[in-house]
């Protein structure tokens, strides 16, 4: 990988472990039962993984990479 990649594989990183500390701490700091935070984690997951899946294949195709947000999901369940 080239170093304008491995610089953008970093931010991309810095950004996901930004969202995840971010959920841990609403989760810790919410008064919720303990279904309904399960529930709105379920839904953070899925939601957050969809958009971060698009970010990257839009990141790729603009280094001429052609990877689809689907093709990209199959990846992640391998």
């Amino acid at each position: 990988m080239n170093e304008d990649m491995n610089n953008s594989l970093g931010i991309l990183a810095a950004f996901g472990g930004g969202i995840v500390l971010g959920a841990a701490l609403g989760i810790l700091l919410a008064p919720e039962k303990g279904s309904e935070t399960r529930q709105r984690i379920k839904h953070f997951v899925k939601r957050e993984s969809k958009e971060l899946q698009e970010q990257l294949s839009d990141f790729l195709k603009s280094k001429g990479i052609e990877c689809s947000p689907e093709e990209i999901s199959e990846i992640w369940r391998s």
